[in-house]
């Protein structure tokens, strides 16, 4: 193991946003600009209207709330129907377009401090989706966890642009290509993957549990060849940055707070009561946002039990009765409505 990627912080991360939580506009602007690029620029206006968008307040405003993104991947999808196409939008990403972390990132030394940095600010980067980074051997594992139940083929959309843009980064970053070890997908396998195959390289996989992703640790050692016009050699390790977009008037946030420190399962009045509003006014709010209370409690019970499942040493009887589960299977089967999947197979990083 070098010295770099002892940095990295390994293990389960509560990373991912949802509702009308704040997401980096950043995502947005470079998907419909490829589009724009594309010739689309008919659709790229109709679907800024329907989002209730427009391009002036996409560069002015740092962070937009995360449902809004959703619903622009989903009219894309609908649109296009093109197996792969994530893929293609994500190469269309530059580390100049990545904003002020992209700035950051071209101050590191090396790639793996670029990563250490990235992981230690994935909020600027904005993600749907929990992550585990592992080292197993010679490569860096990263998996990623649905626990917000979103749609499978938007999630999956949304991961190829994030996974071709991080080795299109990575390329612009080190200089050469960025070769990933294989890349695993959980939908099913298309029947044409010439796109995917050109833009991922081999071996992929489908039909698999998660998506999933994994590269040479050797690679961290490489050193940044790029700088851009803000940017200077970093002289520290990487630290923190502040994400001036992050919204503490978030009702999604303030209800996961809540959530988080109460044990059980809290029915919707009393969380209503607690936010001073009636029960009716939260259901309409949650609406707005993209989500309902329910989702929301089983993403926090399902992200907890995640990071509790982790612990090896803890036995899945002792994680149900942690979580409020009057008895463990209650909870297998509350885990495999949550995820598709037994608790085992999260343990089995």
């Amino acid at each position: 193991m070098n010295a770099i990627s002892k940095e990295l912080e390994q293990g389960f991360f509560t990373q991912s946003v949802i509702g009308d939580q704040p997401y980096p506009s950043y995502e947005l602007r470079n998907i419909l600009a490829c589009l724009e690029e594309w010739g689309d620029a008919e659709f790229v206006e109709s679907v800024l209207k329907q989002v209730g968008l427009d391009w002036e307040r996409l560069w002015e405003e740092p962070s937009m709330p995360t449902h809004r993104l959703l619903q622009t991947l989903d009219l894309v999808r609908e649109r296009y129907a093109t197996p792969g196409l994530g893929g293609a939008i994500g190469q269309s990403y530059t580390l100049a377009s990545l904003g002020e972390i992209g700035v950051q990132v071209a101050a590191c030394r090396t790639l793996g401090e670029a990563l250490v940095l990235v992981e230690r600010n994935y909020d600027q980067l904005g993600v749907v989706m929990d992550k585990s980074l592992t080292l197993q051997g010679d490569q860096v594992v990263v998996r990623h966890y649905n626990v917000s139940g979103l749609n499978h083929e938007t999630l999956d959309f949304l991961m190829e642009i994030c996974i071709a843009a991080f080795f299109t980064v990575a390329r612009e970053v080190a200089g050469f290509d960025f070769p990933l070890r294989y890349v695993s997908f959980t939908r099913e396998p298309p029947t044409d993957q010439k796109i995917y195959r050109l833009v991922f390289g081999d071996p992929l996989r489908f039909s698999q549990p998660f998506i999933e992703w994994a590269f040479d640790v050797r690679l961290l050692e490489a050193p940044v060849r790029v700088r851009l016009p803000d940017s200077a050699p970093m002289q520290e390790q990487p630290t923190y940055l502040q994400f001036t977009a992050w919204d503490e008037t978030s009702l999604v946030q303030r209800i996961s707070d809540m959530l988080y420190a109460r044990r059980g399962f809290p029915e919707l009045p009393e969380i209503a009561g607690r936010l001073n509003m009636s029960p009716r006014t939260l259901r309409r709010r949650l609406a707005t946002a993209g989500i309902n209370y329910q989702r929301l409690l089983n993403r926090i019970r399902c992200q907890q039990a995640i990071a509790l499942l982790q612990e090896e040493e803890l036995a899945v009887d002792d994680i149900a009765d942690q979580l409020g589960f009057t008895e463990a299977a209650n909870f297998r089967h509350a885990f495999k409505k949550w995820l598709g999947l037994p608790p085992g197979a999260v343990r089995s990083v």
